[in-house]
């Protein structure tokens, strides 16, 4: 059971397994949502859930009927996803879910609710009463005066509303009822690209616009329906991705395999504390046993599985080199690859692998390769820089100005151009400038960089995806 079948073969097998002619059901987290079986008695994860959050309502899915107990077993096949594992199970049942962050002072929120308000009132609407109503809301309670101004000024502008400066009023415009009834939802709409294959001339998938927007390119290669294909060209005007199968793909690495669920500090941290726990024990000769002993008395796990999960920093240590932990940060370089091992999570390790890459490549006039997981941020560099240079860049770096030179980091990015489309579209910008589907020249970025439109665009990737 997966989001690529038809919805057909989605409610046929649900049923089916709700009948109980089907006993077990192999899916996704398709069947995560929204899904009640009374009869499921247990849930098997492979591989770590990444979240708390995730755990429970997945596990939450057996035991549904009175009095019974929700039961599931995390697999993992990685000493990285045992320990992680571990950290989530434990964090589970001692209720120590993840907090949900507020956006507060949304920008594209704030435009769409004045539309709305507008609207309410046949006459329009004084901007004082406007604003006054808008920050008795929680997450808007800060909102500058000027802010309120500046979205008003950029709806007016793209008129989809009308501001009467001498009046001090909002009314409707033209371009309002439309405006409204386009954007009901704050929820992004993004395109879906037919993916061909070029031999056969069928069809054999899709892919979402944020996919082709930030990954796809000729020559990259991704796997879909459990085969690799090669991308050959992108036909935007027909929103189709033409694809070649790869003949022997034994030898191949997929460039993308899928959108990670990002693993929260919290939960990095731990695992960092884990190699804490147990790289001085194992430095000063202690059995694996011994070491095990004391994971199996603080996690829900046996003795076998703390075993596996520690092997790997027992070998650490024997090597005498220092292992990463929560608050010891090692870098490690070969020729041009240069290796942070830092367990801070999928939006730490972004954020500071963006700002490193953004600060080497000012020094040396060349562009950085950079990936980031949980627990590492691999960086490719121009020659002549060595771990040496990293540390410098660390300890020099004011950290009040992170947050401006992540911005500058960002002008370039095709995460920015992506996001400030979706807020351009909640300002009702998009026609106004006339972007094209995937932003080529720059363009949108240019019209818009110094409006609340950019602003917002800016601040909702710092919130969804980086931790500055």
């Amino acid at each position: 059971h997966h989001g690529s079948l038809s919805k057909d073969a989605r409610i046929d097998v649900e049923d089916r397994f709700k009948s109980g002619e089907i006993d077990g059901l192999v899916c996704t987290s398709s069947m995560e949502l929204g899904i009640d079986v009374g009869r499921v008695d247990h849930v098997v994860q492979y591989n770590s859930p990444r979240e708390v959050t995730r755990i429970l309502q997945r596990v939450g899915r057996a035991g549904h009927s009175r009095d019974a107990v929700s039961e599931g077993t995390i697999v993992t096949d990685h000493p990285d996803d045992t320990l992680e594992a571990l950290a989530i199970a434990r964090r589970a049942t001692a209720g120590e879910v993840e907090t949900a962050g507020i956006h507060h002072g949304s920008l594209d929120v704030l435009a769409n609710q004045i539309v709305g308000v507008v609207m309410d009132r046949e006459d329009g609407v004084d901007a004082r009463a406007a604003y006054e109503l808008v920050t008795s809301a929680y997450p808007f309670r800060a909102l500058a005066p000027t802010q309120f101004r500046e979205v008003v000024r950029e709806l007016d502008g793209n008129r989809v509303v009308w501001l009467d400066e001498e009046r001090d009023r909002i009314e409707t415009s033209g371009g309002t009822w439309q405006y409204f009834y386009q954007n009901l939802s704050m929820i992004p709409d993004e395109e879906t690209y037919e993916v061909h294959d070029i031999s056969s001339r069928r069809q054999i998938g899709t892919l979402d616009e944020r996919f082709v927007v930030n990954f796809a390119e000729p020559g990259e290669t991704f796997i879909q329906r459990g085969e690799m294909w090669r991308i050959n060209d992108i036909d935007e005007e027909e929103s189709e991705v033409n694809v070649a199968p790869i003949e022997d793909p034994a030898g191949e690495v997929p460039s993308w395999t899928g959108q990670e669920i990002p693993v929260p500090q919290g939960v990095a941290r731990e695992v960092g504390e884990m190699r804490s726990v147990a790289a001085p024990q194992f430095a000063g000769g202690a059995p694996p046993e011994t070491v095990a002993s004391e994971f199996t008395a603080r996690y829900p796990t046996d003795e076998h599985t703390a075993q596996v999960g520690i092997e790997q920093i027992r070998r650490h240590a024997d090597t005498e080199h220092p292992v990463p932990t929560a608050d010891r940060l090692v870098v490690e370089g070969r020729g041009r690859e240069i290796v942070l091992n830092c367990p801070h999570g999928h939006e730490v390790n972004r954020t500071l692998g963006r700002l490193l890459s953004a600060l080497i490549g000012q020094r040396t006039g060349s562009s950085v390769g950079m990936e980031a997981d949980p627990y590492r941020i691999e960086m490719e560099v121009p020659s002549r820089t060595d771990p040496g240079t990293v540390i410098q860049i660390l300890e020099e770096t004011d950290p009040a100005h992170v947050e401006a030179l992540l911005e500058l980091a960002l002008k370039n990015s095709d995460t920015l151009k992506f996001t400030l489309a979706h807020v351009a579209a909640k300002f009702g910008a998009l026609k106004r400038y006339d972007a094209d589907r995937r932003f080529g020249g720059d363009r949108l970025l240019a019209a818009l960089e110094d409006t609340p439109v950019f602003d917002e665009a800016v601040r909702e990737v710092f919130h969804t995806q980086l931790a500055v």
